[in-house]
């Protein structure tokens, strides 16, 4: 069976192009060689699951440990009930044994115990009874509750001094999150995951990654990914896992086997899921809504300087994969969501809107723009999820009405930089938008913007343009009176149109 690119679930190596988890996770098998308690932790759909899982089956292939990955959700429903939801993760966990492990590896009946205390004493009994030393990586802990989770580590703490022969040698906990700085980590509480304790973080795929990842498809297949090609997918998707999968399945679906796949189709790909708004964020736009994220995405978006964010709010958009944070700088997590989340914003803002007839010539743009703004612009800013950006989205509404998914739109932010600005590809014509929120005791938003989108042209190969003004000047003229389409010319002498709204 040819194996594929996956892009939903844990990756199987029968079934999956996967990368070895020893090239991911290396210091986890140092980790359980030491018999180590640690903390595995990184975004979701960065592929802890998978590369913890397939840990497992080459730690029980050398036959020197039963090793397993179980997970603690089944406790999730329960909540506080601690005693429940012990219940429900031995009883998920004793399936997962009988799965996987030999016979003379299964745990045996587990104990009778208080509420509070299952966990260590099934842990306890089946230590004795197996005949090897247990492994346990327990995914999902942050999917519990407060009490659940703090019973778990409790009870962790009790036994790591028993181990190997009373208690599992090696205990992983993975998450979205590193467990050792959460609130329930209070100072002498959880020895074998106190600040002490190692973590391994799990990241994005590097270039060697990927390019490793599409030579493995090269192999069973035939079909290769030119050099340029991979350079543009890690340039698209920041080395997500999850996007990484999904934009070489658009390539391989459209792409002729014949011969090795091109920049161009990786763009295509990228357009695909942009267009279907796919990401590995299950109800995207819910999420979006959710304050702690709002809070984080508004000021990226908006290309204004961060103001001073709660690492917790930081935390959380990070953990959906929706951001990426280095050395402190802060951006949407690739290129592909960058387009996806103000695209999917501004498609929620136009359900109701009919699309809009034109020409399809630029001229034919302004004057729909003009006829466009002066009648809707006002109520679609009033119903803009993200407020601040109200503007901007009520502008990506106009280009959606008038586009009806005929072209592209790649969005680019500058931190700080007040702007956003957007390469509009219909496949007859390229053009460049600049978005330019004019702000009290800014500089004037025309002399800057001309030279801010000449620059964005020259760098994109463009020689046409728009320079969009948004004026949000507390004494700015009434819209009215304000908004007009002049033509003009940048510094360097290219014919523009500078838009007034």
């Amino acid at each position: 069976m040819t194996r594929t690119f996956h892009a939903g679930g844990p990756c199987r190596p029968d079934l999956h192009y996967v990368l070895p988890p020893e090239r991911r996770i290396n210091a986890a098998l140092r980790l359980v060689a030491s018999s180590a308690y640690f903390v595995v932790h990184g975004p979701h759909a960065m592929g802890k699951t998978s590369a913890m899982g397939m840990l497992a089956a080459d730690i029980r292939a050398a036959g020197q440990h039963a090793a397993l990955l179980v997970s603690v959700a089944p406790a999730a429903p329960f909540g506080d009930d601690v005693g429940a939801g012990e219940m429900a993760i031995l009883e998920s966990w004793r399936a997962l044994a009988e799965a996987t492990l030999a016979p003379d590896l299964l745990p045996p009946p587990w104990p009778r115990a208080t509420p509070g205390g299952r966990i260590a004493a099934a842990l306890r009994g089946w230590s004795r009874a197996c005949r090897l030393p247990i492994v346990l990586f327990i995914d999902d802990v942050d999917t519990v509750g407060p009490a659940m989770l703090e019973a778990l580590m409790r009870q962790l703490r009790a036994g790591f001094g028993f181990r190997p022969r009373a208690f599992p040698a090696a205990v992983a906990l993975l998450g979205l999150f590193d467990v050792r700085t959460e609130a329930l980590d209070r100072p002498g509480t959880f020895t074998p995951l106190s600040t002490q304790a190692e973590t391994v973080p799990v990241g994005p795929f590097d270039v060697s990654d990927v390019t490793e990842l599409f030579e493995q498809h090269q192999r069973e297949t035939g079909q290769a990914f030119a050099p340029t090609a991979i350079k543009r997918a890690f340039e698209l998707t920041c080395g997500q896992p999850w996007v990484v999968n999904a934009v070489a399945r658009e390539c391989v679906a459209i792409a002729d086997r014949s011969r090795a796949v091109t920049p161009a189709e990786v763009e295509r790909a990228a357009g695909i899921l942009v267009e279907r708004n796919e990401t590995h964020v299950p109800s995207l736009y819910e999420q979006l809504l959710d304050e702690r994220v709002r809070r984080v995405l508004e000021p990226i978006l908006g290309a204004e300087p961060l103001p001073s964010l709660a690492p917790a709010d930081v935390a959380h958009v990070e953990s959906l994969g929706l951001v990426r944070v280095t050395d402190g700088h802060i951006a949407i997590a690739n290129p592909i969501y960058a387009d996806i989340v103000p695209t999917l914003l501004a498609q929620a803002m136009a359900r109701s809107k009919q699309p809009i007839s034109m020409d399809g010539s630029l001229d034919g743009l302004r004057k729909a723009f003009l006829a466009f703004w002066k009648q809707e612009a006002e109520r679609l800013m009033a119903s803009a999820p993200y407020p601040e950006i109200a503007p901007q989205l009520a502008f990506l509404v106009f280009l959606q009405l008038t586009m009806h998914g005929r072209s592209r739109i790649t969005y680019f932010y500058e931190a700080g930089g007040g702007r956003i600005d957007l390469r509009i590809n219909t496949g007859e014509q390229q053009f460049g938008i600049e978005l330019k929120q004019w702000r009290d005791g800014g500089p004037h938003a025309v002399v800057e913007g001309l030279g801010q989108l000449d620059g964005f042209l020259n760098r994109n190969e463009l020689e046409r343009g728009w320079l969009v003004v948004l004026d949000r000047r507390s004494e700015a003229p009434s819209l009215e009176a304000r908004l007009r389409a002049d033509d003009a010319r940048t510094p360097s002498g290219r014919a523009i149109v500078v838009v007034h709204a």
